[in-house]
């Protein structure tokens, strides 16, 4: 670099400096990078293949007990999330080859949703200030039970906010797309509701007599002198110190949780979008034809009496499916996915293999059954 050009970056330096207003330096956003462009499914499969070893940990699980069965479990002296869980529900005689432990999976994560660390609406979970359940490491052990499930093909919280998500893995959201509905007092969403609604300096000064000193509360100390023009932005503040900062450290004793299994959660962070649809609700339904595409059916040689048999029963039973994309059915694909496998949409690793439709005689069972979920 020569001389006059030193000289120029000098120049640029000190007018810059020299300015009212000086931009502070911040945190830069996660870039887009080729594993940010990675699936899912590959993102987890070479996790597994580092972190996973051959060894199986046996869990004996109560159906009304699935989170006390979980914790009991993560207490044992030979508890090893590396080791590939092997649930056996009590009093049932099935054969863990997948889908037990889909099943316990999915059970055991709706029950972390209920243990005292969340709040709001069913897909709009937040963090709740819950300072009894920090005490107890209740936020740990949540995000201790989520990785195990991900880790081992079960399922995701698929409950959290996706603006909360979206700030917890350190990037910017736009809260316009919040629902207020996720927060938990109804003052908070009324005061948000009177600043949406200012629309002039007397009833913008007027706001700011009445809830200055709150919004200030809020993270906003300069409240008093931001002009009615920017009143969308204190909107954003506000909600940003409800949403995240006022429970960081709940959720920093989540995420300790979480990394306790490989350091999980940095991988999450980077691969942020790819792992959202396990922590938000976002899927839309099964189709018809999806499901369809998840099974084979074995069917017997064709012209024979039970080949003919068979066509018959895959004639209701897809009947059925076409009286359930219709929405004119009490179950959903998903029901029947639950019944077949234990979860109730494909796993991010899917299955081991198609799912197997046999036939059998009614002499012998009155009722389908699910033996060998793969």
């Amino acid at each position: 670099m020569n001389v006059s050009m030193l000289m120029l970056c000098f120049l640029c330096f000190q007018h810059r400096g020299s300015e009212e207003d000086v931009e502070m330096l911040s945190p830069p956003q996660q870039p887009i990078s080729p594993e940010n462009e990675m699936s899912l499914a590959t993102i987890l499969q070479e996790f597994r293949i580092e972190h996973i070893d051959g060894r199986t940990l046996i869990v004996v699980a109560r159906r009304t007990r699935i989170l006390q069965s979980a914790i009991v479990a993560l207490h044992k002296d030979y508890f090893d999330w590396h080791k590939r869980p092997q649930v056996e529900f009590v009093g049932e005689m099935a054969i863990d080859i997948g889908g037990p432990t889909r099943e316990f999976m999915r059970l055991l994560m709706k029950e972390v949703q209920g243990m005292g660390v969340f709040e709001g609406p069913k897909h709009n979970l937040l963090f709740a200030y819950n300072q009894a359940a920090f005490d107890r490491k209740q936020f740990y052990t949540a995000g201790k039970l989520a990785a195990w499930s991900i880790v081992h093909g079960g399922a995701g919280l698929r409950c959290l906010d996706p603006i909360l998500y979206t700030l917890m893995c350190g990037q910017v959201p736009d809260f316009r797309a919040f629902d207020y509905a996720a927060l938990h007092e109804t003052d908070v969403q009324q005061n948000i509701q009177r600043i949406h609604q200012c629309d002039s300096d007397s009833s913008w000064n007027k706001l700011k007599e009445e809830l200055g000193d709150w919004i200030a509360s809020c993270g906003v100390p300069q409240i008093y002198s931001i002009p009615v023009a920017d009143r969308l932005q204190v909107v954003d503040h506000i909600l940003r110190h409800y949403i995240f900062l006022r429970t960081k450290c709940m959720i920093e004793q989540f995420i300790d949780g979480f990394n306790s299994c490989g350091l999980l959660w940095e991988t999450v962070k980077t691969s942020w979008r790819a792992f959202q649809k396990l922590f938000t609700k976002g899927d839309e339904p099964l189709t018809r034809a999806e499901f369809k595409a998840l099974y084979d059916v074995n069917w017997s040689d064709k012209g024979s009496n039970r080949r003919d048999a068979e066509e018959e029963t895959m004639f209701s039973f897809e009947s059925i499916l076409n009286t359930i994309e219709e929405g004119r059915a009490p179950i959903s694909f998903e029901d029947i996915l639950v019944f077949w496998t234990g979860a109730d949409e494909v796993p991010p690793l899917g299955f081991h293999g198609p799912l197997q439709v046999d036939f059998f005689k009614c002499a012998d069972r009155s009722h389908p059954y699910a033996p060998h979920a793969p």
